[in-house]
């Protein structure tokens, strides 16, 4: 059910930020922010999400480097990550990192919400 989840956004373009937030909050999921990748990864210490949705490209930190300290990290690499980017250049460098889903921009809310189903369903998240 949705409405348990709690996905942590990390995405430095305010118009995506909010219609993610709009977008998934219509849904039933919780949703917190994060503008950049230091940012990000301080919320997903504190929050403890059940899902982090980020971008690659940001300030101070970008979204590859955050997941490798998320991935690396025994209190944060069970969290799944879903990457999104405008490259398709960053799937793998983004898969290889860790991220368990890669989400080419733009994309549709539809697709996202596919994607996110698809990811809460999988067996390896085990809640």
């Amino acid at each position: 059910m949705p409405s348990s989840r709690r996905i942590l956004i990390v995405e430095d373009d305010e118009a995506i930020r909010f219609a993610t937030v709009l977008r998934l909050r219509q849904q039933g999921y919780q949703t917190f922010t994060a503008s950049d990748g230091e940012a990000g990864l301080k919320a997903a210490l504190t929050l403890r999400p059940d899902m982090i949705l980020m971008d690659i490209r940001m300030p101070k930190l970008d979204g590859l480097a955050a997941l490798r300290e998320l991935k690396g990290n025994p209190e944060t690499l069970h969290i799944p990550v879903v990457i999104v980017s405008a490259s398709p250049g960053d799937q793998s460098n983004a898969l290889d990192s860790g991220a368990e889903y890669f989400v080419r921009k733009p994309y549709s809310h539809e697709l996202l919400t596919q994607v996110l189903a698809s990811a809460f369903a999988a067996p390896t998240l085990g809640r």
